[in-house]
């Protein structure tokens, strides 16, 4: 179970005890840095998968290079217009007398991407954007962190790196 965290008591402005926290060690800055790496790694979403579009928006410029909310929101919006326009033009110009002859009715797609790739770049373009800052400050703790990783347990993450690709 390991050793009992040492406490270091505080007292308020009122003279009453403050609850004591425990004292943090060398042993616990590998757990903080995985939870550090954990809510960086949640809060970025999907920003790290791979992109499904090119990005390009005709009248809006590239969607990765957005930094405010209200652009996204923009862009998805001409998107779904985009699409909804499509829908309609399909259902007034393929009559049933051109689908029954096999021709079939194309799939609406934006620069080569469908609507569904472009809401998942962009949410996870805007997830990114809007935790921009909690990011700046968590990576600012991660690098703190990872300062203070001993020797052993870097040797330990560098071999659990090397087996994992030998025993792929």
């Amino acid at each position: 179970m390991g050793r009992p965290k040492k406490t270091a008591g505080k007292t308020a402005a009122n003279g009453k005890n403050l609850p004591a926290k425990p004292m943090l060690t060398q042993e616990d800055v590998p757990s903080m840095l995985e939870k550090v790496n954990d809510r960086i790694a949640m809060l970025k979403g999907s920003e790290s998968e791979a992109k499904h579009t090119n990005g390009e928006l005709e009248g809006l410029g590239n969607i990765f290079k957005m930094e405010k909310p209200e652009n996204l929101i923009r862009a998805y919006a001409s998107v779904l217009d985009r699409e909804r326009m499509f829908n309609e033009a399909v259902k007034d110009l393929y009559t049933k007398e051109l689908t029954s002859i096999g021709i079939k009715v194309p799939a609406f797609k934006l620069n080569g991407s469908t609507s569904k790739q472009w809401k998942d770049d962009i949410k996870g373009i805007l997830a990114t954007v809007v935790h921009k800052e909690e990011l700046a400050k968590l990576e600012e703790v991660r690098d703190e962190l990872s300062k203070h990783v001993s020797a052993e347990e870097k040797l330990n993450q560098s071999l659990l790196a090397i087996d994992g690709i030998l025993n792929r």
